[in-house]
């Protein structure tokens, strides 16, 4: 606690209480001392400011020294965080951990009263990737698209609320909003859409098509087996129905009440249905499974093998446009009777062989009958067919459809 020399100079230690002995020819006096420490008088906190990023951490020191500026050593030291929010501090050990960006707050060291400061920064975790998806799509002329972005830290952590921006290299094919990524079909062709985060970039490259007239065979997409597209490529999602009577008219009397197309066409439009499924109907009356007998017109479906039905006829195509109202019925039917759809329809029939025997020259005539009236189709599949016969099946082709005359009602 203390020591003391031959001549009384007494030299105090350590904190603490101590007895001072004197002795002369046998003789002794005492005395009783406490040795105090030297107060704290200035408390400087290391490092004075720092920046760090969220999640990160940061040791912190105080140095004690006394009113001569000497270094003071196992004093006492606490500590705290004005805003626990952005950063938290261990209160004895001095340890800063970055909770979330702000800043810049004080870290407070205390020591006998007396106190030093230090501030602190949180600044975010920088973006190091960012991802744009949809990658690839493919949109229509007219059509709109979001896309979104993924930013992550070099730690492949997701990171929100950052500010992205958005620019198109061709904004007259595909335009896109610079803050929220919306994407606008201009014109066809492609465009290279960037995000940018942070110094940082993504793409997406967008192929802008012209509108489609959803025209076309259906085929498996190669993109999702699950679902069919078109001849452009578009996703066809098909949602149907079922119907025994086949759009043929049909019922318990002779000739039987005629089919109410209209109601049906109703029917699919209220179930948000694009597709139907058919049965065929080749026999005209049935009588199994019934008390009676039931009348079935000819079917509106072309056969597709050999021979007729077994009323003797060869059913035809019903002929449907875009906007649901019936063209009449292929072949000898609607065809016959001038029905342009019709005619297209019963041309593509002859051209494959379908129910028919296959004759270019027939299918050009039936094009050009139908492609007369304005019907688009039609024109584009004459022109086709004319393209792979000579001038001699073209000339006699032209010369049936000169000829032509519809048949009445």
């Amino acid at each position: 606690m203390a020591t003391v020399d031959a001549t009384g100079l007494v030299t105090a230690v350590s904190a603490g209480a101590a007895t001072i002995t004197a002795t002369s020819e046998g003789k002794t006096g005492s005395t009783a001392i406490t040795v105090t420490l030297v107060p704290v008088a200035n408390v400087a906190v290391s490092p004075i400011s720092a920046s760090l990023m969220a999640g990160t951490t940061r040791q912190f020191t105080a140095t004690t020294t006394d009113a001569n500026n000497n270094t003071l050593t196992g004093r006492a030291v606490s500590w705290v965080s004005s805003n626990t929010s952005v950063a938290t501090i261990d209160a004895t050990a001095g340890l800063v951990t970055a909770v979330s960006p702000g800043g810049p707050i004080t870290i407070t060291a205390t020591s006998e009263g007396k106190t030093g400061t230090a501030s602190v920064t949180v600044t975010p975790v920088p973006v190091a990737t960012v991802t744009v998806s949809p990658s690839a799509p493919t949109i229509s002329v007219g059509d709109v698209l979001s896309l979104t972005t993924t930013l992550r830290d070099a730690n492949n952590n997701v990171l929100t609320g950052r500010v992205v921006t958005w620019n198109s290299d061709a904004p007259s094919v595909a335009s896109v909003n610079p803050t929220t990524g919306v994407v606008s079909g201009a014109s066809p062709g492609a465009a290279t859409i960037t995000a940018t985060s942070e110094g940082k970039t993504g793409t997406a490259y967008v192929n802008v098509r012209a509108v489609s007239s959803g025209a076309g065979p259906l085929r498996v997409s190669s993109r999702n087996p699950r679902y069919f597209e078109n001849g452009d490529g578009q996703i066809v999602y098909l949602t149907g129905s079922h119907t025994w009577s086949n759009l043929q008219d049909n019922g318990t009397i002779d000739p039987p009440p005629a089919f109410d197309f209209a109601a049906y066409l109703n029917f699919l439009v209220a179930h948000g249905h694009n597709f139907t499924r058919l049965w065929t109907w080749e026999q005209a009356k049935w009588t199994a499974e019934i008390s009676q007998d039931y009348w079935i017109t000819p079917g509106p479906f072309m056969r597709t093998g050999p021979g007729v039905a077994l009323d003797g006829s060869s059913v035809s195509l019903l002929g449907l446009e875009d906007d649901g109202e019936e063209r009449g019925f292929a072949g000898p039917v609607g065809a016959d009777q001038g029905n342009a759809f019709a005619q297209n329809s019963l041309g593509l029939l002859y051209e494959k062989g379908q129910g028919v025997p296959a004759e270019v020259v027939r299918a050009h005539m039936w094009f050009n009958l139908s492609g007369a009236q304005g019907h688009e189709p039609g024109v584009k599949n004459r022109d086709r067919a004319a393209g792979l016969m000579t001038k001699e099946q073209v000339a006699e082709a032209q010369k049936l459809a000169r000829v032509w005359k519809p048949v009445a009602r």
